[in-house]
């Protein structure tokens, strides 16, 4: 069985300022768009949460013990959010193979 994991892509760089956690791409890959991205409480804390690999269905549920959101709305906003950080290279996707038993 294969499990998606999401994490941090170690080409990026972060910053919390005032409040705020800015991702900075650092990495060859990515250079053609070399840019900053600024998050929210919300993305900041997500972030914090990609420190270690983890499920979609693990980060959802930590959301909405965080904050006032349905573990259903997290999961679908969160979907979205780690699709766009993927697209601008500041998240992995990787597969998870797991031995049944």
């Amino acid at each position: 069985m294969s499990r998606k994991r999401w994490r941090r892509n170690p080409q990026v760089v972060a910053r919390t300022i005032g409040g705020d956690t800015i991702l900075v791409p650092t990495g060859r890959g990515i250079v053609d768009r070399r840019c900053l991205f600024t998050l929210n409480d919300t993305g900041g804390f997500i972030w914090e949460a990609l420190a270690v690999p983890s499920t979609l269905p693990q980060i959802a549920s930590a959301l909405a013990g965080e904050f006032d959101v349905t573990t259903r709305q997290a999961r679908r906003d969160l979907a979205r959010f780690l699709a766009e950080l993927s697209d601008a290279g500041c998240v992995i996707e990787e597969s998870e193979d797991r031995k049944p038993g």
